[in-house]
């Protein structure tokens, strides 16, 4: 299958609601602009008069302007807002923009909540023209800017090439759940069903968005590859079976052959998978299961269908032991939460009775300010009528902020 990277530039976002911007300074970047301060798109992307009612941190048409604005070759190529109401119509654009234009395209993924930059893609055959919709998708590469930038330790910004982000494995000793990843397939499945979703409220309600290149539009969305089921999705798999599933996808797909497990020669085998439960999708979960060397080092986590065992998305690291998916031990959730917690919504803290608590049996994660990956959930522990949700990397929150626009 015709496969198509572009090298665009990793980094992360300097604030939890600097998505868009850090977004514009990717794909500028990769044009053959200078890092522009986050700071300074942000402002430009919040400067522009948007024709929505709702308050974004970046709106949709605040960052087509931005990168005109900044476009450092309108005469050859000019960036367009689309919104659309068909996903497959839209994907099959971002396909072409990245082929013909070799510009990777700025997404609104989770309903209106976040922007990510698509980078590359695995396809049945590459389009003839703007309007061929023969070709099939069987997954994406993504830019996520989440997290943003660490406090500590002299991160940027300002950015600059080679910075420390996306260094979050072995070779540069960075934990990824603070440097963050540059290697995150979805598979075209979970595209559709989890990140491409439609905006539900503002004017551009019942629309999916991308800035993409100004080429006429496909008139049909073509053919979807449905992944292969290998249960009947009557319960949740087991371990062993995630494990297995897990080993197939991988080696069947033709990721063991990606360019990104370049620096690993041996043999892999499945680790523990961990099952994660979608608080915002009924009936659905997932195991987030890492392939490892001889030496417990991660080199690729694979996220499985937690019912039906196919693969829903794939990030490749580079060996770390268990850094991704080792969840927190019981008697660490407790020594965290302590003996009292303080409630932002009731301005005042409650006691924490490790007899009168419950610890919610898997991990959990919706899409959220606190969490915009599936690859960082949380424990949910539940004290009365009270829920706190703790990351893997220790911290707890009383609420996950849901329904933000464009962090």
């Amino acid at each position: 299958m015709p496969r198509n990277i572009l090298p665009v530039p990793y980094h992360q976002q300097d604030d939890p609601v600097y998505c868009g911007a850090a977004c514009v300074q990717m794909v500028l970047n990769e044009m053959g602009t200078p890092l522009f301060p986050q700071t300074e798109l942000f402002a430009r992307n919040n400067s522009y008069p948007t024709i929505d009612t709702l308050q974004w941190e970046s709106s949709p048409d605040g960052i087509t302007n931005t990168l005109n604005v900044y476009n450092p070759s309108p005469e050859t190529r000019i960036f367009v807002l689309y919104p659309l109401t068909d996903p497959d119509i839209l994907s099959k654009k971002i396909v072409w923009t990245i082929f013909h234009y070799r510009i990777a395209p700025i997404v609104l993924i989770y309903d209106r909540q976040h922007w990510i930059v698509v980078t590359g893609y695995d396809i049945s055959a590459d389009p003839t023209g703007p309007d061929d919709t023969s070709f099939t998708i069987s997954s994406l590469l993504i830019h996520n800017p989440r997290p943003e930038t660490p406090i500590a330790d002299d991160p940027p910004p300002p950015h600059f090439a080679g910075d420390r982000c996306g260094m979050g494995d072995a070779r540069h000793n960075y934990n990824p759940r603070v440097y963050g990843s540059p290697n995150d397939e979805i598979s075209y499945t979970e595209w559709i069903d989890s990140y491409l979703l439609q905006a539900s409220d503002g004017v551009w309600s019942g629309h999916y968005l991308a800035v993409c290149d100004p080429d006429p539009l496909p008139k049909l969305g073509g053919k979807r590859v449905l992944p292969r089921r290998y249960f009947d999705g009557n319960k949740i798999i087991e371990h062993e079976a995630a494990r297995d599933c897990a080993l197939k996808e991988f080696f069947e797909s033709g990721m063991v052959n990606d360019s990104r497990m370049k620096d690993f020669s041996g043999k892999l085998s499945a680790g523990k998978p961990n099952l994660v439960q979608r608080l915002d999708k009924d009936d659905d979960f997932y195991y987030l299961v890492p392939l490892v060397d001889q030496n417990n080092q991660t080199h690729c986590l694979i996220s499985i269908d937690g019912r039906y065992g196919y693969m829903k998305e794939a990030r490749f690291v580079s060996g770390f032991e268990g850094i991704y998916v080792d969840p927190l031990s019981p008697e660490e959730i407790l020594n965290i939460l302590g003996r009292r917690l303080y409630i932002e919504s009731k301005k005042r803290s409650i006691p924490i009775h490790r007899k009168a608590l419950c610890i919610y049996p898997t991990l959990v994660w919706r899409p959220c300010l606190e969490s915009l990956s599936p690859y960082d959930p949380f424990h949910m522990v539940i004290v009365g009528q009270y829920r706190f949700y703790i990351s893997l990397v220790k911290k707890v929150f009383t609420v996950l902020n849901v329904n933000m626009n464009g962090i």
